[in-house]
């Protein structure tokens, strides 16, 4: 009856490691760890992790490791837990990935593997077999028991040691907004890391973290444009339309196929001193559109968030093309007209982040002759973008976008801005009546 009643409860920590053998076959390790720690925190689940990749390193070699895990928030979904992507290479030898289920996710291969040793070892205790009165005696009843399951044992010291050493790198690390609505969590650089809502994996063989299309949910609405690293999806719904859209999240298999051969490509010299400043215009994260038309000798910027001076970037990225004279005798910047519009001129965009859209519909109005949107309109913009990206064809835009009246053919055609960029006076803002500002 005491021995009936003094039995100290057991932590069983489950996993199954997926991985791909020599002749490229699925194949899998169950495991099931055992310990006397009952803390359930971040430093029993860093202390199960290495146990488990300290034995999986001597079955098979890898380069990454892939985390797939519920969202309990004590556990694994914390920023405790996350920070440990950021060193993981230094910790484990390994890059990582981690991706969350979502809630109500019902059982998976994890919870068969825990009630399997808990029921061997239960009924050996029933049969009068095994006496299991703590932890290491569960772990040698379980061990004896189940040939088909890796049992491991990490002790409550071997916990507590983790976290001691590992005390000061929580202490310091940051907390990541709406990380309970996450449902992936990736390294991008040593301080930085990769969020979305959605998982990353394509469904193919091959994992690989593919985005489609992502946008920063907050951003400067100032001429750097500067974003965070916190990633959100660009497909959002509206109430202007009635259609209804499937989107793939992913890449299609045929473009996955394309994307991974690799071929060889000399840039230009001149193209590799105009790349930097003409596509992102002096290292920030706004976009604005550059068109160029050489019959008519002109150049003009076109903005999504204009000022009424010429942002530096414009200026930086016309005086970067009169470069291209060193490998074009030919060419005379003085015969040449530079422009950019200012916020009266063309729709601009509402918010901070879909300058991208903007300079996709100034392109499309000037090749497809169509009108341009204001930015209620730019949810449906990015709906039918989706859609012919998969098409691989431009659509004509949906009767349900209230078109304006604005024309960037025309605007460009007709020269309509408020400055002009001059060369002949080292580029100085001047207004339409030839006086400078």
């Amino acid at each position: 009856m005491a021995a009936h009643w003094s039995n100290e409860t057991v932590t069983v920590f489950t996993a199954v490691v997926y991985f791909k053998d020599e002749k490229n076959d699925l194949q899998h390790v169950s495991y099931a760890i055992i310990s006397d720690d009952l803390s359930h925190d971040k430093g029993s689940v860093y202390s199960f992790n290495a146990a488990i990749i300290d034995d999986i390193k001597q079955k098979i070699n890898f380069e990454k490791v892939h985390y797939w895990s519920d969202g309990a928030g004590s556990q694994f979904k914390n920023r405790y837990n996350l920070s440990c992507l950021l060193y993981h290479q230094r910790d484990f030898g390994s890059e990582a990935t981690w991706s969350f289920f979502e809630t109500a996710h019902g059982k998976g291969p994890c919870d068969g593997i825990g009630a399997k040793v808990k029921r061997v070892v239960w009924r050996s205790i029933l049969q009068n077999k095994s006496v299991v009165t703590n932890a290491a005696e569960f772990y040698d009843a379980a061990k004896k028991l189940s040939k088909s399951i890796n049992i491991l044992f990490v002790s409550k010291k071997e916990v507590r040691d983790v976290v001691e050493q590992l005390e000061q790198r929580w202490a310091s690390c940051k907390a990541i907004p709406g990380t309970h609505s996450l449902h992936f969590v990736a390294k991008r650089d040593d301080t930085t890391m990769i969020t979305a809502k959605n998982s990353q994996f394509m469904q193919t063989d091959q994992c690989q973290e593919q985005t489609l299309i992502v946008i920063p949910p907050t951003c400067s609405a100032n001429a750097d444009h500067t974003c965070t690293a916190e990633y959100d999806q660009a497909f959002t719904t509206s109430n202007s339309t009635s259609s209804s859209i499937t989107v793939e999240h992913g890449l299609p298999s045929h473009l996955a196929f394309k994307f991974n051969q690799y071929q060889s490509y000399s840039l230009p010299n001149h193209m590799a001193v105009l790349s930097s400043a003409i596509v992102k215009g002096q290292q920030s994260e706004h976009w604005f559109l550059l068109v160029a038309l050489p019959l008519k000798h002109t150049i003009i910027a076109l903005d999504s968030l204009a000022g009424y001076k010429a942002k530096p970037s414009a200026i930086s990225a016309v005086h970067k093309w009169s470069l291209l004279t060193t490998n074009n005798d030919a060419l005379d910047p003085q015969q040449w007209k530079f422009c950019s519009n200012s916020p009266q001129d063309i729709p601009q965009q509402g918010n901070s982040y879909d300058c991208g859209v903007f300079v996709c519909m100034y392109a499309r109005s000037l090749v497809y002759d169509s009108d341009l949107v204001t930015q209620p309109d730019v949810p449906c913009i990015r709906r039918q973008m989706i859609v012919e990206l998969h098409s691989q064809s431009l659509l004509p835009l949906e009767s349900c976008i209230r078109q304006g009246s604005y024309y960037a053919v025309d605007y460009v055609s007709n020269y309509e801005a408020r400055y002009h960029l001059n060369v002949s006076t080292s580029f100085a803002i001047i207004d339409g009546d030839g006086g400078e500002f």
